[in-house]
């Protein structure tokens, strides 16, 4: 697995997402514990049905009380359940996107390897 809390920290130059972009050590110890926390439900994200996964994110977001948690699932996540099953969630995700306005912020914290213009319409929903 990559270095996530390098990235959610502003360390990395992948970090695109200006939303959890920290310094703070204390901040990444947080994101730390958080990716931990939701690391178990990453086999779901991979091999689960795409649709319970996005569920199981929706649910966690809405759950979630800090902002660590939120870029944890961004990076944990989020990121492999749409960078493998876009094609299988995106108007699932759409809706979602609309309801959520923590699933938006998971959604931007998120680095999406997909075609450009699917990604692009992601992320315009994801605008509060």
């Amino acid at each position: 697995m990559w270095d996530a809390t390098r990235r959610l920290s502003g360390q990395s130059s992948l970090c695109r997402s200006r939303v959890w972009r920290w310094r703070d050590p204390v901040v990444v110890s947080d994101v730390r514990r958080a990716m931990d926390k939701y690391q178990r439900h990453w086999a779901l994200m991979r091999d689960g049905p795409a649709h319970e996964a996005l569920l199981l994110v929706r649910r966690l977001a809405r759950e979630a009380t800090t902002d660590a948690e939120l870029a944890a699932l961004a990076v944990t996540l989020m990121e492999p359940l749409v960078d493998m099953h876009w094609h299988e969630i995106y108007a699932d995700l759409e809706d979602a996107l609309e309801r959520s306005s923590s699933l938006r912020r998971v959604l931007r914290g998120s680095i999406l390897h997909i075609p450009q213009e699917i990604e692009d319409e992601l992320r315009a929903r994801a605008i509060d």
